[in-house]
């Protein structure tokens, strides 16, 4: 038996076939040529699933991580929440604390927020940044996801917009600005996406009574 079909049979769910599909094209094989690096998403070994989920603390039921952030923080599946896309629905779990965010209805769409909010905020330099995005949408074309291939494409196409935020001056370069983000993901997923709180351990929920 695999170490997918594992994970399968001790949480009782079907991984979706998009993330099988990026470990047959070998995107989780690092170092290789064929790694898929994503923005704030180091993926999470088959093994370390296997172990209470990829979770520390007291996680609700049907919670699988499979990617972590530099800060620790997990994507996750909540298995037991079925979207309408017939995938389990992904949310975001921080480590420090312990509401997150419903973030994306399937594996594929987590792909394409993660490309937007990349795009909304530079981290690296423009030459990569684009490049990054590039990569990212013809990951997306070739799943199938062909409009939201051609939104990611476009945004790395875009002018560089620098805007002054704070008292500091601090300037804020980005591709795509925060509210165009949200009225995309909304438009794309629903309002339930945005700002969406999901208390992911039960530490978090209000005592009984």
């Amino acid at each position: 038996m695999t170490e997918l079909s594992k994970i399968e049979q001790q949480y009782r769910f079907t991984l979706p076939r998009t993330y099988r599909s990026f470990v047959e094209h070998g995107y989780f094989a690092h170092p290789s040529e064929t790694f898929l690096w994503v923005h704030e998403a180091e993926w999470l070994p088959p093994s370390e699933m296997l172990q209470d989920g990829g979770f520390w603390g007291n996680p609700k039921p049907g919670l699988v991580a499979f990617a972590f952030s530099g800060r620790r923080d997990l994507w996750a599946w909540q298995t037991q929440c079925i979207s309408n896309l017939s995938e389990p629905t992904i949310v975001f779990c921080p480590r420090d604390d312990w509401e997150g965010e419903w973030f994306a209805p399937s594996f594929l769409g987590w792909l394409y927020r993660v490309c937007l909010e990349y795009g909304s905020s530079l981290w690296y330099d423009e030459p990569k940044t684009r490049m990054d995005l590039s990569r990212w949408a013809a990951v997306l074309q070739e799943h199938g996801a062909q409009e939201w291939a051609n939104v990611v494409r476009s945004v790395a196409c875009r002018k560089i917009v620098a805007v002054e935020s704070g008292a500091h001056g601090y300037v804020e370069r980005s591709l795509i600005n925060k509210s165009e983000v949200d009225d995309r993901i909304t438009a794309a997923f629903g309002p339930h996406f945005i700002g969406g709180s999901y208390i992911w351990d039960w530490h978090g929920e209000p005592p009984a009574g």
